[in-house]
């Protein structure tokens, strides 16, 4: 869904690129979101 969402089939040739690009984009939106967890948490009992 997210690659066919960043068009990698029609822009890029190579597959394994757009995989690492989507798993990429992925990972750093779960981080921030981990760590906007992880502040509001601390802050919450802090």
């Amino acid at each position: 869904m997210l690659i066919h969402l960043f068009g990698c089939f029609s822009f890029f040739d190579c597959s394994s690129l757009c995989w690492f690009i989507s798993l990429v984009v992925v990972s750093s939106l779960v981080a921030l979101l981990f760590l906007c967890l992880l502040f509001d948490y601390c802050s919450f009992f802090g």
